[in-house]
């Protein structure tokens, strides 16, 4: 009996976040047309998603950042340097004015065009895209400029 009611309320649990992502989705489609298809992807919450992109203010930027943890040893160090982590470029983008949007370190909102440019132009060496080695992101860019867009942000670790 206890077995059926937790097997219930788990089918209840899993209908009530499916349902919930597909709004979420929908909402992303609404504010992106066929380029929400790009946010699919991205392994965050697509109702913190869609909370973040509606805090965005008129000209603001956000970075959204999927670590490629594969590109980091056991320590999260790039290449056994322990000033070469993922904390140390989570907090690069900090200082450089990128809010960590709910502490999850994978969406970054700037308040200036500048701000977001001067952050990417400058990541540390040691984080740029180098052969032989896996990138430690992928990016995109939301903009807001009377409406939103959404780009595959490949120079954000690949700035020549």
């Amino acid at each position: 009996m206890l077995k059926n009611i937790e097997n219930t309320v788990k089918k209840i649990v899993i209908k009530h976040t499916v349902k919930q992502e597909e709004k979420y989705k929908k909402r992303l489609t609404e504010l992106f047309g066929d380029q929400s298809k790009l946010l699919e992807d991205i392994k965050i919450n697509k109702s913190v998603l869609v909370t973040s992109i509606s805090k965005m203010k008129e000209d603001n930027l956000t970075l959204v950042v999927q670590w490629n943890f594969d590109a980091f040893d056991i320590n999260r160090s790039r290449d056994r340097n322990p000033l070469h982590t993922i904390d140390n470029l989570i907090k690069y983008i900090q200082n450089s004015g990128g809010e960590d949007l709910f502490n999850l370190h994978t969406m970054f909102m700037f308040q200036t065009e500048r701000d977001f440019y001067e952050c990417v132009r400058h990541f540390p060496a040691w984080s740029r895209h180098t052969i032989g080695l896996d990138d430690v992101a992928t990016t995109l860019k939301i903009v807001h400029h009377n409406i939103y867009e959404v780009f595959q942000y490949e120079f954000a670790f690949n700035w020549p």
